[in-house]
């Protein structure tokens, strides 16, 4: 570019900074005179202002000095030990929130940025912005290359409402290949064209230099410090590489084919960049010296705020006083950040990175608990808004079993609310549900696909896995009136029956069964785990006191006289007073065991008895015995609490093998 042009179009661009500046500076007082009338309407209509003051007051004088809050944080809906977001550069923090007091009518400034606005202020605003747009449609005509003007363009067109109009501008733009991709990626994901926006990213992914992209999958933001440091140094390959697999674990549904949260994360990427270009919003100042970096990370982390709501003067002096006293620069007004409830989260654990296989369902906790006391405390490190609902499916029942090749997989759950799970909303029409294996990034193999009608008694799938590590993603798609419900795990199975040395004999997990009328095993074992398995491991001892329990040996003949136990444990520390309260048998031991032992008899000879065992036939399975068992075991004198069930089968010779499942007793 010639040294006129680069001066021109720096020459432009400092004017239509500062046009954007005063534009921000009027929607400013706009809002702040909104703002005041809103708390005068608010008091006028009975509402404790006072209080809600109280509550918002901690995160407004959210001051991030080593990310502590500087005023005790009591009253507001988070958890006690939750940290701020505070900047490096600067005493400025942020507190994110949902939602505090009466939250009818409150409209999303994510849709809708003026929301804050009074309706009769609005229209000198949209008159003020659309001259600013027909500043910034000159500059980006005359000045097609430069990604500065033609972004401003697109963002106050949205600002605007006209998504149509931002849409050709960022089709028109003509500057770098990825930056205009990137553009019309996030017009679709801001009305909510999650496939298209996903199409657009992926162009500018594919378009970008290493470095930048590098720069753009950055997860330190995304994670805490000691995560983030752990970053630091694996080098841009691998850095991009970590985010493949991060972004691979935080996607909601693996059976729609679209990554949800990366469309989020990508189109909040775009959006600071287009913030940070202009010093100033209309109530955040955009320099480093300001705090930018907790701006940044708030809005990658959380995305644009439901609603902003200001204090006052009084306030904003108290803040200045403090900020001045550290040497900051002012970043009045200060507000709150609240975010609606309609959020999930479904982001793993930061370690997650390092054995994806070994995460448990609890890894992910796609929803606020329903219980009202744990609901107030959740806040979750990240979160999104989906067009449909997503929640967690209850914890569920998984057992595999070993064939010639493969892996056996049973997978049963409940389709019902729970106390401490969010609402699953599962659909009672029929609805799709696919359980899916995926071993890698973009790698997803249905394992069973099948539809549900209903939500009495439990879903139960039956499919094969590779005999590899692998991730299960059980997924129900709901329709137009429910939401889509998931869980997802880390499984790896065990060695395939190839696999079994000559002389080894191993157990398959233990299942927990409905008990049943007639013997357990005069059915086929798929049939017996569709028709009976239990859908969870908390067991009611009250509506079950009694369960089948039901399993498979591998490398057991009926000739080799195995014996065969089952326990049922717990383990609890006792207190003095309750162990005492035991030794004189004023109160039950909770630590009391079941025990079932039997012992085989050799073949032709008559078994030594057990009335609540069964054996089923012995199928021959790449040269591998496989016998399937079975024992009632009765609950009803044990008392509510963590249990573990273990297995135990000794052959003759002494090789000895175990398997042991944890559940729950419930009243």
């Amino acid at each position: 570019m010639a040294r006129s042009s680069v001066t021109s179009a720096d020459t432009v661009r400092a004017e239509l900074v500062q046009a954007a500046t005063e534009f921000f500076e009027r929607w400013q007082r706009a809002w702040i005179r909104s703002e005041g009338d809103r708390l005068s309407a608010e008091r006028k209509r009975g509402v404790d202002v006072a209080s809600e003051t109280a509550r918002r007051r901690p995160l407004v004088h959210c001051h991030g000095l080593r990310g502590q809050l500087n005023s005790p944080y009591t009253s507001a809906s988070l958890p006690p030990n939750y940290v701020a977001i505070s900047s490096l550069s600067s005493a400025f923090g942020v507190c994110p929130t949902w939602i505090i007091g009466d939250s009818l009518g409150v409209v999303d400034e994510a849709g809708l940025i003026d929301a804050g606005i009074a309706p009769e202020s609005r229209p000198a605003i949209r008159t003020a912005r659309a001259a600013l747009i027909e500043q910034f449609r000159k500059a980006s005509e005359s000045l097609p290359a430069d990604a500065f003007f033609v972004g401003q363009h697109v963002r106050f067109l949205l600002d605007q409402g006209l998504p149509d109009s931002a849409l050709h501008a960022a089709a028109s733009c003509e500057s770098d290949a990825w930056w205009c991709a990137a553009l019309e990626g996030y017009v679709h994901a801001t009305q909510s064209r999650v496939s298209l926006a996903e199409r657009s990213f992926d162009r500018a992914r594919s378009a970008m230099p290493l470095s930048l992209r590098c720069a753009w999958d950055d997860l330190s933001p995304l994670l805490g410090t000691v995560d983030s440091m752990r970053l630091e140094y694996t080098g841009c390959d691998a850095s991009v590489l970590l985010a493949e697999r991060w972004w691979w674990l935080a996607d909601p549904l693996y059976a729609d084919s679209i990554n949800e949260r990366r469309v989020a994360h990508d189109a909040r990427t775009v959006h600071v960049a287009l913030l940070s270009s202009i010093p100033v919003d209309g109530r955040r100042r955009w320099t480093a010296d300001y705090g930018r970096d907790a701006l940044e990370r708030l809005l990658l982390r959380y995305g644009w705020p439901t609603r902003s709501v200001w204090l006052g003067k009084q306030e904003d002096n108290g803040h200045d006083n403090w900020m001045r006293a550290q040497g900051s620069e002012l970043q009045s007004p200060y507000t709150t950040y609240e975010f609606s409830r309609d959020r999930v989260a479904t982001d793993p654990i930061a370690d997650a990175l390092g054995d994806p296989f070994a995460l448990g369902d609890t890894a992910w906790q796609l929803n606020a608990p329903a219980i009202p006391a744990s609901r107030r405390e959740w806040w979750p490190h990240t979160h999104f808004r989906r067009a449909r609902s997503l929640a967690q499916l209850p914890r569920g029942q998984l057992a595999l079993f070993r064939r010639a090749d493969s892996t056996k997989l049973a997978m049963a759950t409940m389709l019902v609310d729970t106390p401490d799970q969010a609402p699953a909303h599962a659909p009672t029409s029929p609805a799709r549900i696919t359980l899916i294996s995926s071993a890698a990034p973009e790698s997803y193999v249905p394992v069973v696909e099948t539809s549900y009608a209903g939500r009495s008694g439990p879903m139960v799938l039956i499919g094969a896995l590779a005999a590899s590590p692998t991730l299960l993603s059980l997924e129900v798609q709901g329709d137009s009136t429910h939401g889509d419900v998931r869980t997802r795990l880390g499984v790896t199975p065990p060695p395939t029956l190839r696999d079994l040395q000559p002389d080894e004999i191993a157990l398959s997990d233990p299942v927990f069964l409905s008990p049943a009328a007639q013997r357990v095993l005069e059915t086929s074992s798929d049939s017996l785990l569709r028709q009976r398995m239990l859908g969870s491991l908390d067991i009611s001892v009250s509506s079950a006191p009694r369960v089948d329990v039901f399993w498979e040996s591998y490398g057991v003949r009926r000739e080799d006289s195995a014996s065969v136990s089952v326990q049922v444990e717990r383990q609890e520390r006792l207190g003095m007073f309750r162990r005492l309260a035991v030794a004189m048998r004023v109160r039950d031991d909770p630590n009391a065991t079941i025990t079932v032992k039997w012992r085989d008899a050799p073949l032709g000879a008559a078994r030594e008895a057990s009335a609540s065992a069964q054996e089923g036939r012995i199928e021959d399975i790449a040269g591998v015995p496989v016998h399937a068992r079975a024992v009632t075991v009765d609950l009803s004198r044990l008392s509510t609490g963590p249990y573990t069930l273990t297995l135990e089968v000794e052959r003759r010779d002494g090789a000895v093998a175990r398997s042991s499942r944890r559940f729950v007793l419930t009243p």
